[in-house]
């Protein structure tokens, strides 16, 4: 940008303008500051995160950063495994304020990812090479943005050559009673699949119900059959623990078309309450399920902003 600068010396002084931002230098005194206002003040920030999925964000996200921040945040997974991180908010200054995301635990690390401006959303998946990843945030000495929001889960790394699959799927053989020993998220083996439903009060995003799911080695439900909806139907209207006034997530989005983003495959079956889909334009609508329908027959998907804040149903792979 272009900047009004007064300089003087002892007996005059002149006005001048220059492009470029301003930097501390330029300040005539420390009492007395060309960009007179009140920076936010910079926060304790980073740190080490060790679960198999999570997120972190810009300090005081959805509110601006502070100025002359370095934040460092350490993912570190399983050994055998690797970070996938998804950024689905991000809006920094573009050039200043900058997120670098490094393919280990150092900023000697390569780097994976250097991100600035915005604003974007649902940006493409980083995934390193190994169990961590280091994601560094800096910011400068003005102008501060609402900053960015990332989910992270992590994912086997694959050491063994693939196999030709089978042409049939095999009876899951472990459900757990709990998905990974968390008791909100209680599991049942239903038709020989291993289903989980979360039942805590919390809820999430399409985005980190996904990271969660996968996290645990799972994917999003995916309802790609009646027989299968109607299992799920059942078995939630059957069970006490379960409350049916609670909307969940599908894996089901809009992508130039409907599809089921766990395996890919557009909709072949679907179950939509009657007037839905009705998000206009679709690009950015998730599926949910409202067990509270109280006929089966007559629907119980609907669509809504996959930003909103529903609970989550995980299936085995």
């Amino acid at each position: 940008m272009k900047a009004a600068v007064i300089i003087c010396s002892f007996t005059f002084c002149f006005l001048t303008t220059f492009a470029g931002k301003l930097s501390k230098e330029s300040h005539l005194s420390p009492e007395n500051e060309i960009a007179n206002r009140e920076a936010p003040s910079a926060r304790a920030c980073g740190g080490n995160y060790n679960a198999a999925y999570g997120s972190i964000s810009s300090p005081n996200y959805p509110n601006s950063y502070g100025y002359n921040e370095n934040c460092q945040y350490i993912i570190q997974v399983g050994s055998y495994d690797r970070v996938v991180l998804q950024f689905a908010y991000f809006n920094t200054e573009a050039n200043f304020d900058v997120v670098t995301v490094y393919d280990g635990p150092t900023t000697a690390s390569p780097v994976l990812l250097r991100l600035s401006g915005g604003p974007y959303s649902n940006y493409p998946d980083v995934v390193s090479s190994g169990s961590n990843c280091l994601v560094v945030h800096t910011s400068d000495y003005s102008t501060s943005l609402n900053g960015w929001q990332a989910n992270y889960y992590s994912t086997p790394i694959i050491t063994e050559p693939a196999t030709t699959p089978s042409t049939t799927s095999a009876p899951v053989k472990d459900c757990p009673p709990y998905f990974q020993g968390d008791t909100t998220i209680p599991c049942w083996n239903l038709s020989g699949r291993c289903y989980c439903f979360s039942n805590r009060y919390q809820d999430f995003t399409w985005a980190q119900a996904n990271g969660i799911c996968r996290g645990g080695n799972m994917t999003m439900i995916s309802l790609e059959t009646k027989e299968e909806d109607q299992i799920i139907y059942n078995h939630f209207r059957s069970t006490p623990e379960l409350n049916v006034n609670y909307p969940y997530w599908t894996s089901g989005s809009y992508n130039n078309g409907w599809k089921w983003a766990a395996t890919g495959q557009s909709f072949t079956y679907t179950n939509w309450q009657t007037g839905q889909p009705d998000g206009n334009p679709p690009a950015g609508y998730c599926t949910y399920i409202n067990f509270g329908a109280t006929n089966f027959n007559s629907g119980y998907w609907l669509d809504y902003t996959c930003t909103s804040m529903f609970r989550l149903i995980c299936e085995s792979l």
